[in-house]
Order: structure tokens, then sequence, then C-alpha cells
């Protein structure tokens, strides 16, 4: 089986899978990467992994007639995280399986109020509706996608659960979790740039509440200016400055952007983990991470992430997204009861070390690959390449 993945650029979210796949397959599977990867994300810790010997560069010239052939020949062709209708229309062609990977396309009102005009302008049509009598399906980065396929009465019966899947390590996670339980100060731990979709606000008025109370928590959060952008450095300074005013600086470490590799050390070390963004987060992979290091993670139940990962009171708390109250009522019940937060995190390590992690989902992946190209049906009950269905 010939598999061709193609995206804008390789990350450390997709590279553990192409890994995997590419160890099954040897040189039937390649990877092609319509850009380079951004400056902007190298400065937030990400990698450069353009030199795996399966990832062809199309932004090259001189590579572009050997993907127009991959794209043709291959059995199985895996699209998402970028626009190559060029690419799409060459592949519907030849009418073999074609694997689209989304995140949520709707992530404000105002896109879901645009909607009339998308089907009277044929977007809609271009864009969704036309794939649905094409031999062509829909991977599901997030578990909101498959509403937004019935908003577009697109990919029906055709959604399968998907994610992104960073790099899974098996832990000795009962002496990690022993080591919390001799914690006499509660480490909170917020991974998120700053966004204002990312709310760094929420886990500052937490602390703030949660230190006023009595409670004797400290919170580290890690993610710095995002691409110099204006708006990012300001909310960075809202951040300091409420720090100051509140006269947090005892409780709170504020690390800016950190390597991949240290944030991994910081999850280790944290008792809870707080995941405030809103609907803008398509997927949200630092919650496989928090997970798999243990981590009793409260989540905003609006992250893509979220319904696929986290079973409410059993793995995860979800809290209702923006609402800061719901959030410190959440974290509360975790400091209050020691062992209900040690099984919690028990639980989000084994959830990630049983279903959602790489090896796993790659399999899962080539299983229902050869069910697609064989007409059968492929029928695992949850987990990534499961039946992916509206919530």
């Amino acid at each position: 089986m010939r598999i061709v993945f193609i995206t804008n650029y390789m990350n450390h979210h997709q590279k553990p899978i192409a890994d995997y796949l590419y160890s099954k397959l040897g040189d039937d599977y390649k990877y092609v990467i319509l850009e380079p990867m951004d400056e902007k994300f190298l400065n937030v810790g990400y990698s450069n992994n353009d030199n795996m010997p399966y990832i062809i560069p199309y932004f090259k010239s001189e590579c572009q007639e050997t993907v127009h052939r991959l794209v043709r020949d291959s059995d199985i062709m895996i699209i998402g995280g970028v626009s190559a209708p060029m690419l799409v229309d060459m592949r519907l062609a030849t009418n073999k399986v074609l694997l689209f990977y989304s995140e949520r396309w709707h992530k404000t009102l105002k896109s879901y109020l645009a909607q009339p005009l998308r089907y009277l302008n044929g977007t809609t049509y271009k864009r969704f509706t036309r794939y649905n009598k094409q031999n062509a399906y829909m991977l599901c980065s997030g578990a909101f996608v498959p509403n937004d396929c019935r908003w577009e009465f697109a990919f029906k019966n055709k959604t399968y659960k998907w994610g992104y899947f960073p790099p899974f390590q098996q832990l000795d996670i009962e002496k990690i979790q022993d080591e919390r339980r001799n914690h006499k100060i509660i480490e909170l731990l917020s991974v998120c740039r700053m966004l204002d979709w990312k709310h760094p606000e929420m886990p500052l008025k937490t602390i703030r509440q949660l230190r006023n109370e009595g409670y004797k928590v400290h919170l580290t959060m890690v993610g710095g200016v995002f691409n110099n952008d204006p708006k990012s450095a300001k909310i960075q300074q809202d951040c300091l400055q409420y720090i100051h005013e509140n006269h947090l600086e005892d409780c709170v470490d504020m690390k800016g952007a950190v390597k991949n590799e240290e944030v991994c050390l910081l999850y280790e070390g944290a008792d809870i983990f707080l995941f405030t963004s809103d609907r803008f987060e398509g997927w949200g992979a630092v919650l496989n991470e928090a997970m798999s290091r243990g981590c009793a993670s409260v989540v905003s139940d609006m992250i893509g992430s979220a319904p696929y990962l986290i079973k409410d009171r059993q793995n995860g708390l979800l809290f209702r997204s923006e609402d800061t109250r719901d959030l410190i009522s959440k974290v509360r019940t975790l400091l209050e009861d020691s062992e209900y937060r040690r099984n919690i995190g028990l639980s989000a390590y084994n959830t990630i070390k049983n279903t959602w992690n790489p090896i796993y989902a790659a399999d899962q992946l080539l299983c229902l690959c050869k069910a697609l190209l064989n007409g059968d049906e492929y029928g695992i009950i949850e987990g990534p390449c499961s039946r992916a269905y509206p919530i």
C-alpha cells in the first residue's frame, strides 16, 4: 500500500506518526510539505524536521513532478492544513481514495452567519459538498468537525476521528504520582502563547482566587509573544501588570517561550494542568502532552481535542469555556482531594498510553486505509479512526 501525506510543513505533533508509517511502509510512504517551517514557529520552540528521508518539499521546483506522480499513483492520499486545489483535483480525477484531515471550519459566529452566502456563491460546493459522491473521506482533527460537516451537508457517514499525536514515552507513572503526593505546594501549569483566544488571563485569575482562599498553590506559565505581534505583546504586558497589581510574584512564574523538551519536564513536575483556550483551539496537542505525563487536567469544553480525550471526571475535568468561576471550582475540587487528583492523572496517562498515542493511531489509520481500499466497513468503537459523529 502506497500512501502520500500532504500538508503545509512538518511539526513535532505529526512526526511520530510519520516516522512509524515510514518504518512500516518504507519508500511506499511519502510526506509532502508545501512550504518550509515558518520562522515564527521556530521562535516558539518548534523543530525543523525537513531533512527526514520520507519528506518531499513541493515548494522546490525539481520536486513538483515527483509529487504529481505520487498524487496520481498512490493508493491513498491524505491532505490537510493546506489549500492545494490543483493537487486535490488531480487526485479526484483518478477516483482513488482521498482522505482529508481538518480542524473545525467554523470558529466564530460570523462564520456560521455567512453560510447562506457561501451556498449562493458556490463556495460550499467547491470546498465541501462536491466530495459527497467522490471516493473522499474526512479525518476529524477535533470533535466539532462532524458538526461542521453536518452544517455544510458534507461527508455524510464518511467522518472518522483523528487528531494530533505528539511523541509518547512510557513512564513509571506510579512513581511520578507518588512524588506529586509529597508536594507541599500544589503546582499548576499553563502552556499557551500570548493570544487572546488562549485566555492566559484565566490561570492568573484562578491562582489569585485560590491564594486568597488560603490554598498553597503555585502557577507556572509557558508561552511568549507570538510572531512579534503587538497585540500578543500587549496581552503579555497585561499579564505581567496583573501579577504586579495583585502581588502574585511569589506564586506565579512566567517563563515565556520554552523548547518542547523543557516543557515536557514541566508537565512531569506539575500536579494540575490548566487549558483555557476557547473554540479557536482546533485541537490542542498540549493536552495530549499533559495527559501523557499524568497531569490532572482542567480543560475548556470547546477545545477541539477535549471531547475526544477527556471523559469528564474520569481522566480530566471539563469547564464551561471562558467561565473563570467554573474553572476555579473544578481546580478547587482537585485541590481538596489528593487521591482523586492522583487517580485522574493515572487515568489520563492510561488514555494516551492505550488509545490516543501515535503508534496506535498509525496502526488504526493503516487498517482504515486498507478497509477503504477494499470497500469494507471499518468498525472500531472508539479512539483514532473510529466513526466520528456530531456532538
